[in-house]
Protein backbone atom coordinates (compact mmCIF):
# COMPACT_ATOMS: atom_id res chain seq x y z
CA UNK A 1 0.00 0.00 0.00
CA UNK A 2 3.16 2.50 0.72
CA UNK A 3 4.43 1.49 -2.19
CA UNK A 4 1.25 2.07 -4.07
CA UNK A 5 1.09 5.50 -2.78
CA UNK A 6 4.83 6.64 -2.98
CA UNK A 7 4.56 8.54 -6.44
CA UNK A 8 2.02 10.84 -4.92
CA UNK A 9 3.83 11.53 -1.79
CA UNK A 10 7.00 12.23 -3.21
CA UNK A 11 10.52 11.46 -1.07
CA UNK A 12 11.70 13.40 2.14
CA UNK A 13 14.32 14.85 0.01
CA UNK A 14 11.43 16.72 -2.00
CA UNK A 15 9.99 18.03 1.06
CA UNK A 16 13.67 19.08 2.15
CA UNK A 17 13.86 20.96 -0.56
CA UNK A 18 10.30 22.81 -0.82
CA UNK A 19 10.73 23.52 2.38
CA UNK A 20 14.44 24.87 2.48
CA UNK A 21 12.64 27.74 -0.36
CA UNK A 22 9.09 27.89 1.43
CA UNK A 23 10.12 28.90 5.21
CA UNK A 24 11.89 31.80 4.24
CA UNK A 25 9.42 33.32 1.61
CA UNK A 26 6.69 32.34 3.95
CA UNK A 27 8.57 34.08 7.19
CA UNK A 28 9.39 37.27 4.36
CA UNK A 29 5.38 37.54 3.35
CA UNK A 30 3.91 36.83 7.21
CA UNK A 31 6.74 39.70 8.36
CA UNK A 32 5.32 41.95 5.61
CA UNK A 33 1.30 41.19 6.16
CA UNK A 34 2.33 41.68 9.76
CA UNK A 35 3.55 45.50 9.23
CA UNK A 36 1.02 46.05 7.05
CA UNK A 37 -1.53 45.79 9.30
CA UNK A 38 0.23 47.31 11.93
CA UNK A 39 0.62 50.26 9.60
CA UNK A 40 -2.91 50.36 8.92
CA UNK A 41 -3.19 50.36 12.56
CA UNK A 42 -1.31 53.60 12.98
CA UNK A 43 -2.38 55.64 9.78
CA UNK A 44 -5.72 55.06 10.83
CA UNK A 45 -5.36 56.94 14.16
CA UNK A 46 -5.41 59.83 11.67
CA UNK A 47 -8.88 59.35 10.76
CA UNK A 48 -11.06 57.37 8.60
CA UNK A 49 -10.27 59.88 5.85
CA UNK A 50 -6.51 59.10 6.02
CA UNK A 51 -6.45 55.59 6.33
CA UNK A 52 -8.75 56.04 3.33
CA UNK A 53 -6.84 57.95 1.24
CA UNK A 54 -3.43 55.53 1.33
CA UNK A 55 -5.87 52.31 0.83
CA UNK A 56 -6.82 54.18 -2.75
CA UNK A 57 -3.82 55.17 -3.19
CA UNK A 58 -2.03 51.82 -2.96
CA UNK A 59 -5.27 49.96 -4.60
CA UNK A 60 -4.16 51.81 -8.04
CA UNK A 61 -0.13 51.58 -7.46
CA UNK A 62 -1.00 47.72 -7.25
CA UNK A 63 -2.02 47.56 -10.82
CA UNK A 64 1.69 48.43 -11.48
CA UNK A 65 3.21 46.22 -8.99
CA UNK A 66 1.34 43.30 -10.09
CA UNK A 67 2.15 43.64 -13.84
CA UNK A 68 5.92 44.04 -13.29
CA UNK A 69 5.44 40.54 -11.49
CA UNK A 70 4.18 39.10 -14.17
CA UNK A 71 7.63 40.19 -16.31
CA UNK A 72 9.77 39.50 -13.92
CA UNK A 73 8.23 35.97 -13.74
CA UNK A 74 8.88 35.57 -16.99
CA UNK A 75 12.14 36.97 -17.13
CA UNK A 76 13.16 34.84 -14.22
CA UNK A 77 12.38 31.58 -16.45
CA UNK A 78 15.10 31.99 -18.89
CA UNK A 79 17.48 33.19 -15.93
CA UNK A 80 16.86 29.63 -14.46
CA UNK A 81 17.35 28.05 -17.68
CA UNK A 82 20.75 29.57 -18.07
CA UNK A 83 21.96 30.01 -14.88
CA UNK A 84 21.52 25.67 -15.31
CA UNK A 85 23.16 26.00 -18.60
CA UNK A 86 26.09 27.79 -16.91
CA UNK A 87 25.32 30.81 -19.48
CA UNK A 88 26.38 33.43 -17.79
CA UNK A 89 26.29 36.21 -20.70
CA UNK A 90 22.27 35.41 -21.41
CA UNK A 91 21.67 35.33 -17.81
CA UNK A 92 22.98 38.92 -17.88
CA UNK A 93 20.87 39.69 -20.52
CA UNK A 94 17.54 38.07 -19.26
CA UNK A 95 18.74 40.12 -16.01
CA UNK A 96 19.02 43.69 -17.97
CA UNK A 97 15.59 42.82 -19.56
CA UNK A 98 13.87 42.63 -15.98
CA UNK A 99 15.08 45.41 -14.80
CA UNK A 100 14.60 48.02 -17.92
CA UNK A 101 10.77 46.23 -18.34
CA UNK A 102 10.10 46.95 -14.59
CA UNK A 103 11.07 50.25 -14.91
CA UNK A 104 9.14 50.85 -18.22
CA UNK A 105 5.99 49.54 -16.42
CA UNK A 106 6.53 51.54 -12.58
CA UNK A 107 7.47 54.87 -14.46
CA UNK A 108 3.94 55.85 -15.98
CA UNK A 109 2.60 55.21 -12.39
CA UNK A 110 5.40 57.38 -10.80
CA UNK A 111 4.85 60.24 -13.40
CA UNK A 112 0.63 59.83 -12.81
CA UNK A 113 1.25 59.29 -9.22
CA UNK A 114 3.21 63.00 -9.40
CA UNK A 115 1.66 64.84 -11.52
CA UNK A 116 -2.04 63.95 -11.62
CA UNK A 117 -3.02 62.15 -7.64
CA UNK A 118 -6.69 64.03 -7.70
CA UNK A 119 -8.14 62.44 -11.02
CA UNK A 120 -7.00 58.98 -9.84
CA UNK A 121 -8.70 59.69 -6.63
CA UNK A 122 -11.19 60.85 -8.00
CA UNK A 123 -11.92 57.63 -9.38
CA UNK A 124 -12.56 56.06 -6.72
CA UNK A 125 -14.06 58.33 -4.60
CA UNK A 126 -15.88 61.77 -4.33
CA UNK A 127 -14.85 62.86 -0.52
CA UNK A 128 -13.17 65.91 -0.31
CA UNK A 129 -10.71 65.01 2.60
CA UNK A 130 -10.36 62.06 1.63
CA UNK A 131 -8.76 63.37 -2.03
CA UNK A 132 -6.97 65.40 0.01
CA UNK A 133 -5.22 63.25 2.24
CA UNK A 134 -4.58 60.32 -0.48
CA UNK A 135 -2.98 63.08 -2.86
CA UNK A 136 -0.26 63.97 -0.45
CA UNK A 137 0.33 60.00 0.44
CA UNK A 138 0.23 59.62 -3.35
CA UNK A 139 3.22 62.10 -4.60
CA UNK A 140 5.82 61.01 -2.04
CA UNK A 141 4.04 57.23 -2.83
CA UNK A 142 4.95 57.21 -6.12
CA UNK A 143 9.03 57.90 -5.95
CA UNK A 144 8.85 54.38 -4.18
CA UNK A 145 8.50 53.27 -7.46
CA UNK A 146 12.17 54.23 -8.57
CA UNK A 147 13.57 51.76 -5.74
CA UNK A 148 10.79 49.12 -5.81
CA UNK A 149 11.66 48.00 -9.51
CA UNK A 150 14.91 47.67 -8.42
CA UNK A 151 14.40 45.94 -6.12
CA UNK A 152 11.73 42.96 -7.45
CA UNK A 153 14.23 43.01 -10.09
CA UNK A 154 17.18 41.93 -7.85
CA UNK A 155 15.04 39.92 -5.71
CA UNK A 156 13.63 37.66 -8.57
CA UNK A 157 16.55 37.00 -10.11
CA UNK A 158 18.20 35.94 -7.04
CA UNK A 159 15.34 33.64 -6.24
CA UNK A 160 15.78 32.00 -9.77
CA UNK A 161 19.47 30.60 -8.68
CA UNK A 162 18.10 29.26 -5.32
CA UNK A 163 19.43 32.50 -3.47
CA UNK A 164 16.04 32.77 -1.16
CA UNK A 165 17.41 34.52 2.25
CA UNK A 166 19.39 37.16 0.65
CA UNK A 167 15.90 38.53 -0.06
CA UNK A 168 14.38 37.61 2.84
CA UNK A 169 17.12 39.75 4.97
CA UNK A 170 16.37 43.09 3.23
CA UNK A 171 12.85 42.04 3.00
CA UNK A 172 13.11 41.60 6.64
CA UNK A 173 15.12 44.84 7.24
CA UNK A 174 12.88 47.31 4.80
CA UNK A 175 9.71 46.07 6.64
CA UNK A 176 11.28 46.96 10.71
CA UNK A 177 12.25 50.03 8.97
CA UNK A 178 9.27 50.96 7.87
CA UNK A 179 7.87 50.46 11.03
CA UNK A 180 9.81 52.54 12.82
CA UNK A 181 9.68 55.59 10.20
CA UNK A 182 6.00 55.37 10.59
CA UNK A 183 6.14 55.72 14.63
CA UNK A 184 8.37 58.42 14.32
CA UNK A 185 7.15 60.59 11.08
CA UNK A 186 3.13 59.75 11.54
CA UNK A 187 3.21 60.83 15.45
CA UNK A 188 6.28 62.94 15.74
CA UNK A 189 8.22 60.93 18.40
CA UNK A 190 12.05 60.87 19.28
CA UNK A 191 12.47 64.67 17.60
CA UNK A 192 11.29 64.05 14.41
CA UNK A 193 8.70 66.11 13.02
CA UNK A 194 4.74 65.05 13.12
CA UNK A 195 3.78 64.65 9.47
CA UNK A 196 0.67 62.76 9.77
CA UNK A 197 0.15 60.77 6.48
CA UNK A 198 3.03 62.56 4.46
CA UNK A 199 4.77 60.77 7.39
CA UNK A 200 3.68 57.15 6.03
CA UNK A 201 4.48 57.84 2.69
CA UNK A 202 8.21 58.87 3.44
CA UNK A 203 8.72 56.02 5.40
CA UNK A 204 7.81 53.91 2.86
CA UNK A 205 10.16 55.66 0.43
CA UNK A 206 13.19 54.96 3.46
CA UNK A 207 12.15 51.38 3.51
CA UNK A 208 12.32 50.96 -0.26
CA UNK A 209 15.89 52.50 -0.91
CA UNK A 210 17.68 50.64 2.04
CA UNK A 211 15.96 47.34 0.58
CA UNK A 212 17.70 48.23 -2.72
CA UNK A 213 20.79 49.44 -0.96
CA UNK A 214 21.29 45.95 0.86
CA UNK A 215 20.65 43.97 -2.31
CA UNK A 216 23.20 46.10 -4.34
CA UNK A 217 25.64 45.78 -1.84
CA UNK A 218 25.52 42.29 -1.50
CA UNK A 219 25.40 41.96 -5.54
CA UNK A 220 28.70 43.77 -5.23
CA UNK A 221 30.58 42.45 -2.89
CA UNK A 222 29.39 38.58 -3.38
CA UNK A 223 29.64 37.23 -7.07
CA UNK A 224 26.58 36.24 -8.69
CA UNK A 225 26.00 35.05 -12.76
CA UNK A 226 23.82 38.06 -13.46
CA UNK A 227 25.52 40.80 -11.93
CA UNK A 228 25.84 43.21 -14.70
CA UNK A 229 27.36 47.04 -15.23
CA UNK A 230 24.89 49.66 -15.96
CA UNK A 231 26.60 50.89 -19.11
CA UNK A 232 25.95 47.36 -20.47
CA UNK A 233 22.32 47.65 -19.21
CA UNK A 234 20.81 48.07 -22.92
CA UNK A 235 22.84 45.31 -24.05
CA UNK A 236 20.09 42.66 -24.90
CA UNK A 237 19.46 39.87 -27.76
CA UNK A 238 16.75 41.30 -30.01
CA UNK A 239 15.83 37.46 -29.97
CA UNK A 240 15.93 37.53 -25.91
CA UNK A 241 13.75 40.45 -25.83
CA UNK A 242 11.15 38.47 -28.25
CA UNK A 243 10.92 35.35 -26.80
CA UNK A 244 11.16 37.03 -23.09
CA UNK A 245 8.13 39.49 -24.15
CA UNK A 246 5.88 37.05 -25.73
CA UNK A 247 6.61 34.95 -22.51
CA UNK A 248 5.56 37.66 -20.50
CA UNK A 249 2.77 38.85 -22.06
CA UNK A 250 0.05 36.12 -20.89
CA UNK A 251 1.49 36.77 -17.53
CA UNK A 252 1.23 40.30 -17.14
CA UNK A 253 -1.91 40.27 -18.36
CA UNK A 254 -3.21 38.30 -16.14
CA UNK A 255 -2.27 39.71 -12.97
CA UNK A 256 -2.90 43.29 -14.44
CA UNK A 257 -6.63 41.84 -15.22
CA UNK A 258 -6.74 40.65 -11.70
CA UNK A 259 -5.41 43.72 -9.62
CA UNK A 260 -7.45 45.94 -12.13
CA UNK A 261 -10.57 43.76 -11.24
CA UNK A 262 -9.63 44.30 -7.24
CA UNK A 263 -9.34 47.93 -7.91
CA UNK A 264 -12.83 47.96 -9.63
CA UNK A 265 -14.33 46.34 -6.46
CA UNK A 266 -12.58 49.00 -4.37
CA UNK A 267 -14.10 51.29 -6.43
CA UNK A 268 -17.83 50.01 -6.02
CA UNK A 269 -17.02 49.56 -2.29
CA UNK A 270 -16.63 53.09 -2.09
CA UNK A 271 -19.76 53.85 -3.37
CA UNK A 272 -21.30 52.47 0.05
CA UNK A 273 -19.27 55.40 2.29
CA UNK A 274 -16.14 56.04 3.42
CA UNK A 275 -16.31 53.68 6.42
CA UNK A 276 -16.89 50.75 4.00
CA UNK A 277 -13.65 51.57 2.83
CA UNK A 278 -11.99 51.49 6.19
CA UNK A 279 -13.16 48.55 6.76
CA UNK A 280 -12.51 46.91 3.22
CA UNK A 281 -8.90 48.10 3.77
CA UNK A 282 -8.64 46.49 7.40
CA UNK A 283 -10.39 43.20 6.68
CA UNK A 284 -7.93 42.82 3.50
CA UNK A 285 -4.40 43.33 5.70
CA UNK A 286 -5.82 40.97 8.16
CA UNK A 287 -6.84 38.29 5.51
CA UNK A 288 -2.95 38.78 3.78
CA UNK A 289 -2.04 36.76 7.02
CA UNK A 290 -3.84 33.44 6.34
CA UNK A 291 -2.65 33.37 2.87
CA UNK A 292 1.17 33.44 3.77
CA UNK A 293 1.14 29.74 4.30
CA UNK A 294 -0.26 29.58 0.59
CA UNK A 295 1.94 31.60 -1.31
CA UNK A 296 5.08 30.53 0.33
CA UNK A 297 4.28 27.08 -0.92
CA UNK A 298 2.78 27.56 -4.34
CA UNK A 299 6.25 29.32 -4.48
CA UNK A 300 8.51 26.34 -3.36
CA UNK A 301 6.75 23.90 -5.18
CA UNK A 302 7.13 25.80 -8.47
CA UNK A 303 11.06 25.98 -8.12
CA UNK A 304 10.82 22.16 -6.98
CA UNK A 305 9.58 21.41 -10.09
CA UNK A 306 11.68 23.57 -11.89
CA UNK A 307 14.88 21.74 -10.81
CA UNK A 308 13.74 18.58 -11.02
CA UNK A 309 13.71 18.96 -15.20
CA UNK A 310 16.80 19.42 -17.46
CA UNK A 311 17.26 19.47 -20.82
CA UNK A 312 20.58 18.50 -22.90
CA UNK A 313 21.52 21.12 -26.09
CA UNK A 314 24.12 19.49 -27.65
CA UNK A 315 25.40 22.76 -30.23
CA UNK A 316 27.98 21.87 -33.17
CA UNK A 317 30.58 24.21 -33.43
CA UNK A 318 29.10 27.48 -35.30
CA UNK A 319 25.95 26.00 -35.57
CA UNK A 320 22.31 27.84 -35.65
CA UNK A 321 19.27 27.70 -34.60
CA UNK A 322 18.25 24.57 -37.40
CA UNK A 323 21.45 22.46 -35.95
CA UNK A 324 20.26 22.43 -31.97
CA UNK A 325 19.03 19.43 -31.03
CA UNK A 326 16.79 19.04 -27.83
CA UNK A 327 16.44 15.62 -25.33
CA UNK A 328 14.71 16.17 -22.42
CA UNK A 329 15.85 14.68 -20.15
CA UNK A 330 15.01 14.16 -15.57
CA UNK A 331 16.24 11.91 -13.37
CA UNK A 332 17.94 9.83 -16.52
CA UNK A 333 14.88 9.26 -18.17
CA UNK A 334 13.02 10.85 -21.16
CA UNK A 335 9.44 12.57 -19.37
CA UNK A 336 6.96 15.62 -20.07
CA UNK A 337 8.98 19.08 -20.80
CA UNK A 338 9.19 22.18 -22.91
CA UNK A 339 6.72 22.23 -26.08
CA UNK A 340 7.81 21.97 -29.13
CA UNK A 341 7.77 25.41 -29.98
CA UNK A 342 8.86 26.59 -26.49
CA UNK A 343 12.17 24.45 -26.46
CA UNK A 344 13.02 25.99 -29.92
CA UNK A 345 12.72 29.35 -28.35
CA UNK A 346 15.28 28.42 -25.95
CA UNK A 347 17.65 26.48 -28.54
CA UNK A 348 17.65 29.77 -30.39
CA UNK A 349 18.92 31.76 -28.29
CA UNK A 350 21.51 29.69 -27.07
CA UNK A 351 22.48 28.84 -30.30
CA UNK A 352 23.81 32.72 -30.61
CA UNK A 353 26.99 31.74 -28.68
CA UNK A 354 27.14 28.81 -28.54
CA UNK A 355 30.45 26.39 -28.36
CA UNK A 356 31.29 22.94 -29.58
CA UNK A 357 29.87 21.08 -26.32
CA UNK A 358 26.65 20.52 -24.99
CA UNK A 359 24.70 22.36 -22.24
CA UNK A 360 22.39 21.63 -19.51
CA UNK A 361 18.93 24.38 -18.82
CA UNK A 362 16.69 23.93 -16.34
CA UNK A 363 13.18 23.10 -17.47
CA UNK A 364 10.74 25.74 -15.32
CA UNK A 365 7.28 24.52 -14.45
CA UNK A 366 5.52 27.06 -16.41
CA UNK A 367 6.64 25.49 -19.66
CA UNK A 368 6.50 21.97 -18.80
CA UNK A 369 3.33 22.01 -20.75
CA UNK A 370 3.54 19.05 -23.17
CA UNK A 371 6.01 16.15 -24.20
CA UNK A 372 8.77 17.05 -26.58
CA UNK A 373 10.12 13.91 -28.55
Amino acid sequence: MTARFARFTGNKEFYKKVLIVAVPLMLQQLITSSVNLLDNLMVGQLGDASLSGVAVTNRFFMIGVFGTFGVLAAAAIYIAQFYGAKDEEHMKMSFRYSIVSAYIIMMPFVLMGILMPEAILGFFTKTPAIIAEGSTYMRIAALTFIPTAMTLSLGSAMRSIGQTKIPLYAGIASVLTNAFFNYVLIFGHFGFPRLGVAGAAWATLIARVIEMTILLTVMKRKHFPFSTKVKDLFHISRYLVKIVTLKSLPLATNEVLWSGGMAALFKFYSTRGDAVLVGFQISGATADLFFVLMGGMAAAFRDALRDSFNIVLPVAPGAGEQAVELDLVADGDVGDGLGHEEAQAVAAVVAEDAPAHGRVLSAPLSVCSSRFR
